[in-house]
């Protein structure tokens, strides 16, 4: 960045410690969002498998280890936030580095994560890996391994045991990037996990602490705002990097969570203007919201230079001395230096800024700089420099300014001068422009200053972004003019529009005299409404008195004033301007030449400025309007610190409450205990006559003892004499036993060496079968641990049940007791088998002894010496029996005192912990009656949401019924005047077919009495012979006239058609059961000197012929010779009832000629006799049966009655013969081209005369055209133009002029064009139901179709984006095939000033866009210049090249009914999801409500018992250590007897 920038550089906000980049995908399907956790120990390979999920490099392979980052993005059709945690699995970290990685996971994956993804390998897991993810599992939830899928990057070498632990923990559920790295693959392994926890998320057990912590620190964090100041911009960029950077690192000296970093340009030497200087400082001010906390103004270690002082003096003239609270002076230097090394010169700098400085090197930490900073902000009080404070700073500069130049002024003492300044004030006048974005503000400001100074251009898009100033002069008076941004219809945001609207008065200081609010004239929207409300927000409602409203356009009145256009009061237009002081003007931009209105418009401004009393709207008017709105914020917030204050109360009156129930519940508690106290030391008394019984059978056993002794030694003699005899023995059996053991042995060598092998190869078979084995018992292993876990889930659920029960409990201290004593008893028999043991030890030295008995005298000595010694130690054994004893007791009894303290101790934890429970459970309370009372009137409003709802549905059903009913009337009213109008058609046919008939007559006669009889006769006799040949002239050769094919059922009347359409009996017609016709008949003729050729077919339901045969027929004597001339099909139905054989017939028709045929079907209804004497019509025949009615449209009305009874009675083909060929020949001309156009004008010239009025033709077809568009674009205005004369309402008005379909219809260029204008889309007093009703009306005013819809935009005006709605919104009405038949038209097109129209479509998208849509068809009219018949005719060749384009077609009656139809639909498929939807959530929050209750009634009942649990168990411990005393002092009785019992001993062994 050079230094001598001109434009704020904003470096950014750092946030500490987690990143969220927030890359916001489509929203790509309705399924929910999934949230995935990447855990690891290696950043780059956590990247690797993050980037590989989303599909694109989102991950930095060299990011900080410490960073947590969340990113979203998309995995194949599934929307994903993936949250990636490079550290967490490292064995290096702290606990408490755990526990905030574990929270800012929890906070960035909130509500939860759906899968938990393990990055761990093969080769590097080991079991700190193992103690890690358990700690993982306690720091997040013991569900953690329920959603948690190991991911390994690596093929494994050898299989690793921890891993393979750790995965079995994890349900198995394990994914080798290298085998599987499909996105399909891991999407189905995420969604395989979401499905089995049943769609829910991981809840942790901090997740409620960390979202409580995020709110509040989202409440308590501030931003810092710091703005770099200098003349050096590459400093600049250098020192503002390196604070983004250090934040980045997580500095823990930075309070605040987000600072903002701002570059201020260069303010000396940058070329720009002094008021360009200042918007561009103030624009840096202002987007430090709410103001700037620190300025660091960097200057060089060396002597400053002219360039730098320059710079600190702008910033010290433009900032006042209020910067110098804020600022702070960094000095870049090499090494570190002391202020007393600094030059004089800086050193004043220095002190000039309030003496704050800090010296920067590339070794100095950014952190010292940063806690300086701090300690500025703790002596500012978090004060800031605020856009309010520089404002107020230009101010004052202003005001000394002035002051300045009046001391001057008084100083002269010349009252020349003093009236020439006063006369220059007065004269200034200062304007700011305000409205809507293409209400032409800029052009109204280049009409008031006489030059173009502002960009103003057609443009769809905002051509102005920020505001401008410019100054002129105009008869000597100073004019400046300041241009706005627009509101609405622009790229900015409106917290920026609201800024540049604000910054004008900055720019216009002491401020502005008049604002002109700019109104095009046409219609007033609900968006130049709001506009003007926007404007009052922004400067206050005392703006109003300054306010003048200027009508752009003003060429567009015509011959109309301005107080006709505006109308009756009342209006929301008339209302603003009465709110202005009846102030407005109006402007015409086209003729900027006209000096007058400019000064017309000074002149109004003077006036008001005289009503105002020669005041302005100043900048303290600004500044008081913005402290009432701060003053009524903090108004609001006093009231909620009352209303939170008194809850307060409230709550501390419930607390004393509950204090009071506590000390009587206590006081309860203690009369129990003393109650239980008395019970127990009944039972210890019981207890002591026990211990009694006890002693005295001590006793009695001690005496057993003895006896017992002594029988042991005599028979330890006795098996000293048995054991030598039986060694002997023994010893010799051994040594034969040997032998023949070695014989055996040798023998069996041999036989197992042969059975070594045999093993040998069965153990192989059994490894491969123990391996199969041993997978299948791992699986059974993990089903019966499963089991195993849920059945001690059980089992220890059932214990803690049997644990509540006191009555248990009771029982089970007693038999503790019981045992006890049997414990005693258990230990005075192991005592007696210790003294046996010691015997059985004398037998086994004894037998030794016995070994040696060739040494008897030896063996003697040491048997005595041996006696002894055993004497001894047993005495010892004794002795330390009973010490070990001794030392046990005092070991119980430290034991036994230490327990008493710690009980103590858990006793008073638990008293409290009660209290607190009881706090709680009442705040819990307390709370849940809130939340009970709110469900309530909850579900009260939901209840009436609901019926007010049915009542809306019910309303609407009833409008949608009348509306069916004027609909069907409407339709029934058309049918009947076109009956009557068809009636009229064929009486006036009939009547000139009378007159023409007695005009050829008269002609024939005169011409025979002209000619002679002898050439009479010749013509007769020649007529005569050519009559004969045409009829013996073979059936192909008459194929170039017209083919008559006759199908139908037998008997429907098929020959007597034939015959009635010849004139003569050509085929066998007569009443028969049995078919007449057999087979195809084949007879020609002529009608009126056209040439006809009827094949009469066999009936379709005849019983001897078979359809395969009957279509065989039907191909090859039929299709195949009338294949060259016009053929017309004849589907003969009798017109008495239309029966299931008549329908199926039609079918059997339709497949036998195929779809390409359907078009020149005609149904013929034969027994007219019968509905003349029925008095019936053929249409009331067809309206009767709702099947026949759907088959003639199917048909589009080609029909026809005959009565072949009727009798002729003249020669000729009958009449109902002309009409049915008039019919049938009649579409053909009209579509005559290429090769049979001769052919077909040899048919036309042969259609009777007689038959004129019906089949006659134009040229040219006709068009049917509907209008639509926005109010005010000029849709009636382009249907005068394409009609060639007024025939629609066209005129200038605030309000919408056409409010009903209309229709109008007129001849241009020699074809029928007829032209339906309809109501105005969006700015219309109808509602949308109303709009939509009328507008469609327009298709039925078109019938049977219009062949172009023309979707009318005007050039003056923006293109926004209701405009861009407008297709979207006629295929809604219409239907989507609806734009086939569109075109797009643009009025206004005298605007365009030799700029083609392709090229503004190319340059805006969203106009390309609309058409696009439809087709790329558009046209411009220009409908002031009425003469300009061109651009009409070259609109109806686009006409007709899309009608081309469409078959041919147009858009139906049909169409509009199908769209309608579905419309009807959708919007009844919306309503009832809406009430099933508004029905689940009451259900669900019923639901909720209930399960809530219930919990926290379950809860309280367990609190309430585990209270007196904890109670009877203080009791019983109090009971046990009465016990323990009483055995204490039993324990010392028996050692005193113990004492006794050793002396006796001693002397039994003496």
């Amino acid at each position: 960045m050079s230094s001598r920038e001109s434009r704020a550089v904003v470096r950014g906000s750092a946030r500490k410690r987690s990143s969220s980049k927030e890359l916001r995908p489509p929203d790509m399907s309705s399924a929910p969002p999934l949230r995935i956790l990447l855990l690891g120990k290696s950043v780059s390979e956590n990247s690797r498998v993050g980037n590989l999920i989303l599909g694109r490099s989102a991950f930095d392979s060299e990011a900080p280890p410490d960073v947590v980052e969340r990113v979203e993005g998309r995995l194949k059709h599934r929307h994903v936030t993936l949250i990636n945690s490079p550290q967490l699995l490292h064995t290096h970290i702290s606990d408490d580095q755990i526990t905030q990685t574990v929270r800012e996971c929890v906070s960035l994956s909130d509500p939860g994560p759906h899968v938990v993804l393990l990055l761990l390998q093969h080769q590097q897991c080991s079991a700190e890996d193992q103690e890690r993810v358990e700690k993982l599992q306690d720091s997040f939830s013991e569900r953690l391994l329920q959603h948690t899928l190991v991911l390994s990057t690596q093929e494994p070498t050898e299989p690793n045991q921890i891993l393979q632990k750790i995965i079995q923990k994890c349900s198995n559920r394990h994914v080798s990037l290298q085998t599987s790295s499909s996105a399909d693959h891991l999407l189905q392994a995420f969604e395989d996990i979401e499905r089995s926890n049943d769609g829910r998320h991981l809840i942790s057990g901090d997740s409620q602490c960390s979202t409580v912590e995020k709110r509040d620190t989202q409440t308590h964090s501030e931003k810092l705002n710091v703005l770099v100041c200098g003349s050096d911009g590459s400093l600049k960029s250098s020192i503002s990097e390196l604070i983004l950077q250090h934040t980045h690192r997580r500095s823990e000296s930075v309070r605040t969570d987000v600072i903002n970093v701002l570059e201020l340009p260069a303010l000396f030497n940058t070329g720009l203007s002094e008021e360009e200087v200042m918007r561009q400082t103030l624009r840096c001010v202002s987007l430090c919201h709410p103001g700037v906390h620190a300025f660091l103004l960097i200057i060089p270690d060396a002597p400053l230079n002219n360039e730098d002082r320059a710079e600190m003096e702008e910033i010290q003239k433009i900032f006042s001395s209020r910067i110098n609270k804020h600022i702070m002076i960094l000095i870049m230097q090499n090494s570190e230096h002391q202020t007393a090394e600094l030059n004089e010169e800086t050193q004043a700098v220095i002190q000039s800024f309030g003496g704050r400085h800090h010296h920067f090197s590339p070794e100095t930490q950014v952190s010292t700089l940063m806690e300086n900073i701090e300690k500025m902000l703790e002596e500012n009080r978090g004060g800031v420099y605020s856009t309010e404070t520089f404002l107020e700073a230009q101010m004052e500069n202003r005001m000394k300014y002035e002051e300045m130049k009046i001391k001057k002024s008084n100083l002269l003492e010349t009252p020349l001068l003093t009236q020439e300044f006063r006369v220059n004030t007065d004269d200034e006048v200062r304007i700011v422009l305000l409205g809507k974005t293409g209400v032409g503000k800029s052009t109204t400001g280049n009409t008031i200053l006489g030059r173009k100074a502002f960009t103003a251009e057609t443009s769809h898009q905002p051509v102005t972004k920020e505001s401008q100033r410019e100054t002129c002069e105009i008869n000597g008076r100073q004019i400046t003019v300041v241009d706005t941004p627009g509101v609405f219809d622009t790229e900015l945001t409106e917290e920026e529009i609201q800024r540049e609207i604000r910054h004008c008065i900055s720019m216009i200081l002491p401020g502005p005299h008049v604002f002109l609010l700019l109104v095009p004239l046409g219609r007033f929207t609900k968006e130049e409404e709001t506009s003007v409300k926007i404007i009052q927000e922004t400067f206050g409602e005392n703006s109003l008195m300054f306010t003048m409203v200027l009508f752009t356009r003003g060429d567009f009145l015509g011959n109309k004033s301005i107080k006709e256009f505006l109308g009756k009061p009342g209006s929301p237009l008339m209302n603003l301007i009465e709110a202005c002081g009846h102030r407005y003007h109006v402007f015409n931009n086209t003729q900027p030449e006209e000096r007058t209105q400019v000064s017309d418009l000074l002149e109004k401004i003077d006036n008001m400025v005289k009503t105002n009393g020669g005041s302005f709207y100043s900048c303290k008017m600004f500044r008081e309007m913005e402290r009432e709105k701060q003053e009524q914020q903090m108004k609001i917030l006093m009231d909620r610190v009352r209303e939170t204050e008194e809850e307060m109360k409230k709550l501390e009156e419930e607390k004393d409450r509950m204090k009071m129930m506590m000390e009587e519940e206590r006081q309860k508690q203690e009369t129990e205990s003393k109650r239980r106290e008395e019970e127990l030391k009944r039972e210890i008394r019981e207890g002591e006559e026990h211990q009694r019984e006890m002693k005295e059978e001590m006793k009695r056993e001690r005496e057993t003892f003895r006896h017992e002794i002594e029988e042991i030694r005599r028979e330890k003699e006795k098996m000293q004499i048995k054991h030598e005899t039986e060694t002997d023995r023994l010893m010799k059996r051994i040594e034969d036993e040997k032998k023949k053991r070695e014989e055996e042995n040798t023998k069996r060598e041999e036989k197992y060496k042969r059975q070594i092998r045999e093993k040998e190869e069965k153990e192989r078979e059994m490894k491969e079968e123990m391996k199969r084995e041993g997978e299948d018992m791992r699986k059974e292993i993990e089903k019966l641990q499963i089991k195993h876990q849920t059945e001690t889930d059980r089992l220890i659920k059932r214990i803690e049940d049997e644990r509540e029960n006191q009555e248990t409990e009771r029982k089970r201290r007693e038999e503790e007791f019981n045992e006890r004593e049997e414990r005693y008893k258990r230990e005075m028999k192991e005592r007696k088998e210790r003294e046996k043991k010691i015997c059985e030890e004398m037998t086994r030295e004894q037998e030794e002894w016995e070994k040696h008995r060739r040494e008897e005298k030896k063996r003697r000595e040491e048997e005595e010496k041996r006696r002894e010694k055993e004497q001894r130690e047993f005495n010892e054994k004794l002795k330390e029996e009973r010490d070990r004893m001794e030392r046990e007791k005092e070991y119980l009894q430290s034991k036994h005192e230490e327990e008493e303290k710690k009980m103590k101790i858990q006793i008073e934890e638990l008293n409290r912990e009660r209290e607190e429970l009881m706090k709680k459970h009442e705040e819990e309370k307390e709370r849940m009656k809130m939340m009970m009372e709110e469900e309530k009137k909850r579900r009260e409003e939901l209840m009436k949401r609901h019926e007010e709802e049915k009542e809306r549905i019910k309303k609407m059903m009833m409008m949608m019924e009348e509306e069916q009913q004027k609909q069907e009337k409407e339709r029934k009213r058309r049918e009947e005047e076109f009956r009557e109008r068809e009636e009229r058609y064929k009486r006036l046919i009939k009547e000139r077919e009378q007159k023409e008939n007695e005009l050829i007559e008269q002609m024939k006669l005169e011409r025979m009495q002209k000619q002679k009889p002898e050439d009479k006769l010749r013509r007769e006799e020649k007529q005569k012979s050519e009559h004969h040949k045409r009829l013996q002239r073979p059936v192909s050769d008459q194929t170039a006239g017209l083919n008559v094919v006759l199908l139908g059922k037998r008997g429907a009347g098929k020959s007597s058609s034939g015959n009635t359409i010849l004139g003569r009996q050509a085929f066998i017609s007569k009443k028969s059961a049995r078919p007449v016709t057999r087979d195809v008949t084949v007879e020609s003729g002529s009608v009126c000197e056209l040439p006809v050729t009827v094949y009469n077919t066999p009936g379709l339901f005849d019983t001897k012929i078979s359809d395969e045969e009957i279509q065989q027929m039907i191909n090859e004597k039929v299709l195949q010779k009338c294949s060259t001339g016009l053929c017309v099909f004849l589907l003969v139905i009798r017109a008495d009832r239309f029966t299931e054989e008549d329908r199926k017939t039609v079918e059997k028709i339709e497949k036998i000629l195929g779809e390409k045929q359907l078009k020149n079907i005609w149904i013929l209804f034969t027994g007219g006799d019968e509905l003349e004497e029925e008095n019936t019509t053929i249409q009331e025949f067809i309206e009767e049966t709702e099947e026949l009615k759907t088959l003639v449209q199917k048909y589009e009305h080609r029909y026809h009655l005959f009565n072949n009874k009727k009798k002729k009675e003249e020669e000729g083909p009958s009449e109902q013969v002309k009409i049915l060929f008039t019919k049938i020949l009649k579409p053909h001309h009209a579509t005559m081209a290429g090769e049979n156009l001769q052919e077909q004008n040899l048919l036309k010239r042969k259609i009777p005369a007689n038959t004129e009025p019906i089949s006659r033709v134009s040229g040219l077809p006709s068009r049917r055209i509907v209008l639509l568009g926005k109010s005010g674009v000029g849709k009636s205005a382009s249907g005068n133009t394409i009609l060639g004369q007024k025939e629609f309402r066209s005129m200038m008005s605030m309000n919408s002029v056409t409010r009903e379909c209309s229709a109008a219809q007129a001849t241009v260029s020699g074809r029928s064009v007829s032209v339906v204008d309809t109501p105005g889309l969006f700015d219309t007093q109808m509602n949308l139901k109303e709009l939509m009703m009328e507008i469609g009306k327009s298709v039925y005013i078109s019938s049977p179709g219009p062949h172009a819809f023309l979707i009318v935009f005007p050039l003056n005006m923006r293109f926004t984006e209701q405009d861009e709605q407008i297709p979207q919104m006629i295929e809604l009405m219409f239907g989507e095939e609806v734009l086939k038949y569109s075109i797009i038209l643009f009025t206004h097109g005298d605007l365009l000033d030799g700029v083609s129209v392709e090229k503004l479509i190319e340059k805006y998208s969203r106009l390309r866009s609309v058409v696009q849509q439809c087709g790329g068809r558009y046209h411009v009219f220009n409908n002031r210049d009425e003469n300009n018949r061109e651009q009409v005719e070259d609109l109806l060749q686009k006409i007709d090249s899309m009608i081309q384009l469409n078959g041919g077609g147009h858009y139906t009656n049909q169409m509009y009914e199908d769209a309608l139809r579905l419309r009807q639909e959708e919007e009844e498929e919306r309503k009832q999801q809406e009430e099933k939807q508004r029905q689940e959530e009451f259900e669900r929050v019923i639901k909720e409500t209930e399960e809530r209750v219930r919990a926290e009634m379950e809860a309280e009942k367990l609190k309430a018992e585990r209270l007196s649990e904890e109670e009877q168990r203080r009791r019983e411990k109090q009971k046990q250590e009465e016990i323990e005393r009483v055995i204490k002092e039993i324990e010392e009785r028996i050692r005193s007897e113990d004492q006794g019992r050793k002396q006796s001993e001693n002397c039994v062994c003496s």
